[in-house]
């Protein structure tokens, strides 16, 4: 459901592997037990991934670290009848692929392009759970998942409370929660765009909440 579908993989970070020492044994027919799936990436990919990491939390954009196919800016048709409101812990990234892929197809409209997005919220939580590298992983996942760019494709929400439960402060905390009514206004405005009269998406839009509200669905 993202913008780009790359016909080689010149970003790849991690590849799987079934654990050997889980192959075989009394009765297993040769079959590795549920549970010994493993995605490990290279050394390489580990450096390269930490090396884009370090750049976000200095502030600069993750299309800017990524190759050239993976730009999907002016790549989006206007807005698909979905909000969603989302964590983006890495389940409900492939949750949210999923449901934007189902109701394109829902609507007959899966295979046109560009595609129509959604209306995407992320929500941080900088004191229990996106602190230290935590957020800019989120972030460079939704870039590779769904082609999407933050603050540009989707809207970030936080509250002020920016400092972590080990006493740090993550640098990009404050600038997320300065931003924070405009981002609400911004997706105010998008849900309403969906349910003005005349307005070309269907008229019932679908609401996914994904994760706790942490206060910002009352606003």
């Amino acid at each position: 459901s993202g913008c780009f579908r790359p016909r080689h993989r010149p970003f790849a970070l991690i590849g799987a592997r079934r654990d050997a020492s889980a192959v075989a044994g009394p009765g297993s027919v040769g079959m590795a037990p549920e549970g010994r799936l493993r995605f490990e990436a290279s050394r390489e990919a580990r450096d390269k991934a930490d090396g884009i990491l370090e750049r976000m939390r200095a502030g600069q954009l993750v299309g800017e670290l990524l190759p050239r196919e993976y730009n999907c800016e002016g790549k989006f048709a206007g807005l698909s009848p979905v909000v969603i409101f989302s964590d983006f812990e890495p389940d409900d990234l492939m949750a949210i692929a999923q449901i934007w892929r189902w109701s394109a197809e829902q609507a007959g409209v899966a295979d046109e392009r560009p595609v129509k997005k959604p209306v995407i919220i992320m929500c941080a939580d900088f004191k229990k759970k996106d602190g230290r590298s935590v957020f800019e992983k989120k972030l460079l996942l939704a870039r590779l998942l769904l082609g999407l760019e933050p603050y540009r494709d989707f809207h970030v929400l936080t509250t002020a409370d920016v400092q972590f439960h080990d006493g740090t402060t993550h640098p990009l905390g404050r600038g997320c929660f300065d931003q924070c009514d405009a981002a609400i206004g911004s997706a105010a405005a998008e849900i309403a765009e969906l349910t003005a009269e005349g307005a070309e998406a269907a008229p019932r839009v679908d609401v996914y909440i994904l994760a706790p509200g942490h206060g910002h669905l009352d606003a």
